[in-house]
């Protein structure tokens, strides 16, 4: 059982590379990545898994922004995303990947928190990338004290004493514009999802980027969605492989280019 960074970081040192990552589980456990992933060398901030000639972080901070990691919709404070869900604020991040069809299940060490832990009996505790406390603030109630919680995501809750104040500290004007409905997960992007997607039926229409439950490319006619009408009456004729005959799905249907994106949710689906 991996407890601490430096337990982790002096096990991994010691078996130096390997044809196989290694990150944990949310038990806390050590466990492999998929086949094809290599570990790389490791330092203080943790581990790097490489796939090819592309870095893709496991449990690095701070690698969004960088050129071998920089995805698409890259716009979150240390690559973690809040919102105010349930009364509580919930701080999304980086978990399972989903690179060329594969996908690796694992978790993150959760740092040392800072004033303390709120438990979870009996619920599935989760491993986060930063302490949740670390990344978030109570402006309105400033003697607030910051507990993290682990249970069922990654959440930062607020007390005065015994009392919880997080509601009062949730305001949705302090979050990110750019997020998805509650419950539907946000995904990095790789790639543009507008600059492989086109819509031959409304050629003049306008592309705009949805990350949330996948990558998609959505059309529209002023402020009119004709996403599902780019297809309509489009013979594909063309067996040389265009653009039309590539077509991405409407938006939150599973299917999607599998090399695109790399799934962000601390929750399960």
């Amino acid at each position: 059982m991996v407890k601490t960074w430096t337990d982790l970081l002096r096990r991994l040192t010691a078996k130096g590379k390997i044809e196989e990552a290694l990150v944990l589980n949310s038990a806390g456990d050590i466990i492999t990545c998929s086949p094809g992933l290599r570990l790389s060398e490791t330092d203080i901030n943790g581990i790097r898994c490489i796939f090819g000639s592309h870095y893709y972080s496991l449990m690095k901070l701070n690698f969004c922004g960088r050129s071998y990691t920089c995805f698409r919709n890259c716009e979150s404070h240390n690559c973690m995303i809040g919102r105010c869900e349930d009364r509580i604020l919930v701080m999304q991040h980086y978990n399972d990947m989903v690179i060329l069809g594969m996908s690796t299940s694992g978790g993150y060490l959760p740092h040392p928190p800072i004033y303390g832990v709120v438990p979870c009996p009996d619920e599935d505790v989760f491993a986060c990338l930063v302490n949740p406390c670390e990344v978030s603030s109570c402006a309105k109630v400033p003697k607030a004290v910051c507990k993290a919680d682990f249970c069922k995501g990654c959440n930062a809750r607020y007390f005065v004493g015994k009392k919880e104040v997080t509601s009062l500290c949730c305001n949705l004007n302090d979050i990110p514009k750019a997020l998805c409905p509650p419950g539907v997960p946000i995904f990095n992007c790789l790639v543009d999802p507008c600059s492989i997607a086109t819509c031959p039926k409304y050629p003049t229409a306008n592309c705009r980027d949805d990350f949330c439950g996948g990558c998609n490319a959505r059309w529209f006619i002023g402020d009119t969605e004709v996403t599902k009408k780019c297809d309509k009456g489009i013979q594909n004729q063309d067996k040389t492989g265009s653009k039309a005959n590539k077509q991405k799905p409407p938006p939150y249907e599973k299917k999607r280019t599998p090399d695109m994106g790399v799934r962000s949710g601390a929750q399960d689906e």
